[in-house]
């Protein structure tokens, strides 16, 4: 007599195990990148060492275990949603692709609600992104040159001219690390030179640097190098060991080589961009010798120049690139409209959500190299092949 199959021995019950499994990678990825970056900024805040409770307890907060929840959800969702829906409708990969990738949207309601717009905004960024690679790659719509260029410019732009005159467009923590990153930039000193209204010119040893222009510009570019080189290093480090472990094991000379090569690079991009962004500002200042607060088109303009520091990237770089600014412009042209009285729809973040899963993953499984290498990679991790 033939044993009975269990549950976990058909198909549907090896569905179920394998969503398992990605639930429990999803999760713990999510713990380890919530968690360990928490744990990693005390370090070099120094705060794990005054108080190192309050940072694990921060570690182990609400926050991250719902992240850490929506990250491990969403897979095994995916997984359980697309292979019911491809056993019950045979021969429609695509639509079930895309319907799955909706359902497995839904897990987003985990997510804390002050983080939903930001993750959607992230994206739809790069489902658009995918959405318009493949009208290139199949001729419906001509490839333009540089154009993630230009996109990075316009978006930078908008940055520029928020963090100097209107901060509340930009979320409190990507406003407090561009003033990090610019080295001498403060939300004081940026109101009494920019913002507040005023009856005289203000110059920019008293609040934004000392000396001249010229000459802090080119001594501060020579010191920030290093610090920028520095904070790329473990950017850059992350994916190489997430993804390229393998490449790193059996040919570490030449991974570390082209790391250190486009870590370079990268603190080069940002170096020349703070610089540009700050330097041009004090030109266009100087040269309108008006009191405050200054024309908005001085920090857009200074945004769209430094911008082209971008060029020192690599092309796909630069696409990823685009593609981290486009949600804060996104973002901050939401809160432009909300200014206005623009009704917002209820659970919009949801929606916007749901649509940019149900496009990546019908890319994700049709048209992959529609996706960017990091897209992809994260894709592959979590949902696998």
């Amino acid at each position: 007599m033939e044993k009975a199959e269990t549950f976990f021995e058909t198909e549907e019950g090896r569905t179920v195990l394998v969503a398992l499994e990605r639930f429990v990678r999803g999760s713990a990825t999510g713990l380890a990148l919530y968690g360990g970056g928490t744990v990693a900024m005390s370090v070099l805040n120094g705060k794990l060492f005054s108080s190192p409770g309050h940072v694990f307890r921060e570690a182990l907060s609400v926050d991250t275990l719902r992240f850490s929840a929506f990250l491990g959800a969403f897979p095994a969702v995916y997984k359980l949603a697309h292979d019911t829906l491809r056993r019950t409708r045979p021969g429609k990969g695509g639509s079930n692709s895309t319907i799955a990738g909706a359902i497995a949207g839904l897990t987003m309601f985990i997510e804390s609600g002050k983080r939903r717009r930001t993750i959607a905004l992230f994206l739809l960024a790069r489902a658009a992104n995918a959405f318009f690679s493949t009208l290139v790659r199949r001729g419906h719509v001509p490839r333009v040159r540089h154009c993630d260029t230009a996109v990075f410019c316009l978006c930078t732009g908008f940055i520029v001219y928020a963090a100097a005159l209107d901060p509340e467009l930009l979320p409190v923590g990507y406003y407090r690390s561009i003033l990090r990153w610019s080295r001498g930039w403060t939300d004081k000193g940026l109101a009494h030179t920019l913002r507040r209204t005023g009856t005289e010119f203000v110059p920019c040893d008293l609040h934004m640097h000392p000396g001249s222009c010229h000459a802090y510009t080119l001594k501060d570019t020579l010191r920030s190098w290093p610090s920028f080189f520095k904070m790329y290093l473990p950017i850059n480090l992350v994916p190489v060991l997430l993804f390229k472990y393998k490449q790193l094991l059996s040919r570490p000379t030449d991974t570390l080589t082209s790391l250190f090569i486009h870590t370079v690079w990268s603190g080069t991009f940002l170096t020349f961009l703070v610089q540009i962004a700050k330097y041009v500002i004090c030109v266009l200042r100087h040269r309108a010798h008006k009191p405050p607060p200054v024309d908005g088109y001085i920090p857009f303009t200074a945004g769209v120049l430094c911008a082209l520091s971008v060029l020192f990237e690599r092309a796909s770089r630069r696409r990823e690139l685009s593609m981290y600014v486009i949600p804060h412009f996104l973002n901050g042209m939401f809160l432009l409209a909300q200014r206005h009285h623009v009704k917002t729809v209820p659970f919009g973040s949801i929606l916007v959500f749901m649509a940019s899963t149900m496009t990546l993953m019908h890319a994700y499984e049709r048209e992959r190299d529609s996706l960017s290498n990091l897209v992809k990679g994260i894709l592959k991790y979590l949902v696998g092949n």
